[in-house]
Formats: C-alpha cells, structure tokens, sequence
C-alpha cells in the first residue's frame, strides 16, 4: 500500500535530493494566505525519477481554458470550499492527471505568488512515484513534459526575453511541448534558488 502525503519511503525514489529539499523548503501551507482582491488557488511541483534522472512534471494546458490557455504550467487550480492549499494541489492534480494524493510524498512548499489573472497562488513540492503514468484529462491538458531538473538548473539554457506589459526582461525555457515562462517560471527559479543556485 503506498504511503499516504508526507510519509518518507524508499519506494517513493527518496534520494538525497529529497533530504536536501526538506531541509531547503518552506513548511506546507496549511491555511491560504489573504491577498485582498485576487482568487486563491494552489499547484503541485510534482518531481520524478526517469531514466535515473529527476524530472519535474509539466503540463500544457489547453486552447480552451478560460485562463491560461495553450501555457505550460505545473498541475493545479482555483481553491474549492474550505480545503487547505495542499488538500487543493492533490485534488487538482488526480483531476488533470489522475494522481492518486495517496502517491504523493510532500517535501514542503515554496513561496506563494500573485499572477496577472488575478490568482494568488501556493505552492506544494512532492515527490510522485517513479510507475506514475498520467492519465490527463483531454479538456484541461493538452500535453505533458518532463524536464530533467539537472537541465533547468543550466542557466545558459533560459533566455530572457522581453514581454509586452511587463518593465524588465523575463526568463524563457523551450520545452518540446511549449515554451516555460511566466509564474510557472518563477516557481521553477524559486524551486532552483533553493536545490542549485544557493552559493
């Protein structure tokens, strides 16, 4: 039986890397912060062992999203009644992708942010198993991606671009699947400063 959120088992692909996190990660938001005039909502960083490398998991949602259309983006979404941050991210991340929240070992969280869609959004890390096979829901992802965290880790890799509205150049990454930039970017940097580019 797998364990449930915020167990640690070896199963799981526990490495230092997991150790590392626990220790560099905020606490898992167990209430949602205020942020007067913006909607709350929360996403899962989900991490995974492929071909002996991590991954994170990163979904690109479809043309036909009221927001976000055609963006790369980790899985998750708008807070739903009284569930917490975390309870939200698992709950949004089986929907789009069927992941069991039973399979996903929590490490921490990482700072919230405000997007221009009006979302303030928390953020969960975990780790997924390395069998977890996404079934995605055709009408939210258009497709999935994989990114080895050792390659987002390579700055030469990111370009900074200009973005209309936006004062100062933003970093951009190319997927197969799409382009990485944005908030979702931001979490990306957030989760790097953290794990890679402490020194």
């Amino acid at each position: 039986m797998p364990p449930g959120p915020g167990t640690f088992d070896a199963t799981h692909g526990l490495n230092r890397t997991d150790e590392i996190l626990r220790r560099a990660l905020d606490p898992v938001p167990e209430i949602w912060t205020p942020k007067p005039g913006f909607r709350q909502a929360a996403v899962l960083v989900p991490i995974q062992r492929r071909d002996a490398a991590d991954t994170i998991l990163l979904i690109r949602r479809t043309d036909s999203m009221p927001s976000h259309a055609g963006q790369i983006a980790f899985p998750g979404g708008s807070r739903e009644g009284d569930e917490s941050p975390l309870e939200c991210a698992l709950r949004e991340s089986h929907e789009e992708l069927g992941l069991d929240p039973a399979d996903v070992v929590v490490l921490g969280g990482l700072p919230s942010r405000v997007s221009n869609a009006g979302f303030h959004v928390h953020v969960i890390v975990g780790r997924i198993g390395t069998d977890f096979v996404p079934i995605p829901d055709t009408r939210e992802v258009a497709s999935i991606a994989h990114p080895e965290i050792e390659h987002l880790a390579d700055r030469a890799r990111w370009d900074w671009r200009d973005v209309p509205r936006v004062s100062r150049p933003m970093p951009h990454y190319e997927l197969e699947t799409g382009t990485l930039w944005g908030l979702t970017a931001r979490f990306v940097f957030d989760l790097l400063e953290r794990t890679h580019w402490s020194e």
